[in-house]
């Protein structure tokens, strides 16, 4: 009875992660249309590139805090103040940084590039909090959060459009509000325990740069993977056509964003979990990766088979979305899902240094193919998804053969089984 018990509760918990990352993937992709449909091929090409930025920024944020509070014990005064002192020196960098690169760049105005650096560090707060309550295991209350941004955010993007005042200063407005409000009802939702500040003299600031430093960098590398990409393709074909191919990143986004949410849930559980056997939990992964894989592979499938009448809700008519694109996307999405989960369970047993070299060279592998296709080969953009992953397939085939095989052959204890957690009875 109380492992029937478990499994139903973990199925809520795993559901919740998903609902909770379906949301947040809404809300985004709430954004991008907005950029889509008010400024075009190329203005969303702009929006693009200064949204991938904050996507890099909090995912070394992320790693930096998000995975630290998790795993390290947030309970004592030392870690916990350590936790605050870089969490919020981090937003606050982030915040400058970005508006300062936006103005410097020429990508905004100043006062849009200082809205968007405010509404950098809102996000990235308001992302410590989502995951605070990740690691409490209350993934609905995250729900709820992602859910009132959601909100928020496309009743002040329809009050611009009504006003006629929809442009790139306020689809940032949005995106700032949103996350301020997001921020208020997450502090709501904390537990009681987690509900206060510690005294911020004496934080145990080393404890969270040992582990979150290794982590931050691990994070990071997929997203700087992405924003050099964007980099190249606007290089190659410039930001109309970056904008193309954008669309179609924008259009199948939420079958990404699921993927993320499972590893979010994964990650949490395993952190909690550390005791079970290695070799049990990588078996039932080989479950879950393919049950991931299936799952997002058909989902991104019937979505390419409705562009022709979804699609212009993305853009508004404005200008066309590349079948070959989209589809690329859903290959890059479904390569993405098979990494997964290794890639969380390699990281939360300690071999992050492994994963974060592989990673690496995963980049490297596929920067290099987007650099022949884009520029030897002076192939459309459209097949740039396809060239992405090709790294990430290899990636997720070396963690599972020679870092958790090896690791799980020698006894090496390990998180207990995400498959039955994410997927009751099925898998990952």
């Amino acid at each position: 009875m109380k492992s029937v018990r478990q499994l139903a509760r973990r199925g809520r918990n795993a559901s919740g992660a998903i609902g909770a990352q379906l949301a947040q993937a809404l809300a985004s992709l709430v954004l991008s249309i907005a950029a889509a449909r008010s400024l075009g091929a190329e203005g969303l090409g702009t929006y693009g590139l200064i949204y991938g930025g904050l996507v890099l920024t909090t995912a070394i944020a992320t790693g930096l805090v998000g995975d630290s509070l998790t795993v390290l014990e947030r309970s004592g005064t030392r870690v916990r103040s350590g936790l605050q002192i870089v969490g919020v020196s981090v937003a606050g960098l982030a915040g400058l940084l970005g508006a300062v690169v936006c103005i410097a760049a020429g990508l905004l105005s100043w006062p849009a590039a200082i809205v968007f650096g405010l509404g950098s560090a809102a996000f990235i707060l308001e992302e410590f909090l989502r995951r605070t309550l990740m690691a409490s295991m209350r993934f609905w209350s995250v729900t709820v959060v992602d859910l009132t941004c959601l909100g928020v955010t496309a009743v002040w993007l329809v009050g611009a459009e009504v006003l006629g005042s929809l442009n790139m200063s306020q689809i940032l407005m949005a995106l700032l509000v949103a996350q301020l409000v997001a921020f208020a009802v997450a502090v709501r939702m904390l537990p009681d325990d987690e509900r206060h500040l510690a005294p911020w003299r004496g934080g145990d600031v080393g404890a969270v740069l040992r582990f979150g430093g290794w982590r931050a960098a691990q994070q990071a590398v997929r997203p700087a993977m992405l924003t050099a990409m964007r980099i190249l393709v606007v290089i190659a074909a410039g930001t109309a056509a970056f904008g193309e191919l954008e669309a179609a990143r924008v259009y199948t986004a939420p079958t990404l964003l699921v993927v993320n949410g499972i590893g979010g849930f994964l990650f949490a559980t395993y952190a909690i979990d550390k005791h079970r056997p290695l070799s049990a939990l990588v078996r039932k992964a080989d479950i879950g990766a393919l049950g991931l894989f299936v799952g997002v592979f058909a989902a991104g499938a019937f979505a390419a088979l409705l562009l022709p009448w979804a699609g212009r809700i993305v853009t508004g008519g404005k200008f066309p979305i590349s079948e070959l694109a989209v589809f690329g996307w859903v290959v890059y999405a479904a390569t993405a899902a098979v990494l997964m989960p290794y890639g969380s369970l390699a990281a939360v047993t300690g071999m992050h240094v492994r994963v974060f070299t592989l990673r690496v060279l995963e980049s490297i592998i596929s920067l290099a193919a987007v650099a022949v296709v884009v520029f030897a080969m002076d192939a459309s953009p459209s097949w740039v998804p396809y060239a992405m992953s090709v790294g990430t397939i290899v990636l997720g085939v070396i963690i599972r053969q020679f870092v958790l095989l090896p690791e799980a052959h020698r006894g090496r204890p390990a998180p207990e089984d995400l498959a039955t957690a994410a997927y009751p009875g099925t898998n990952d």
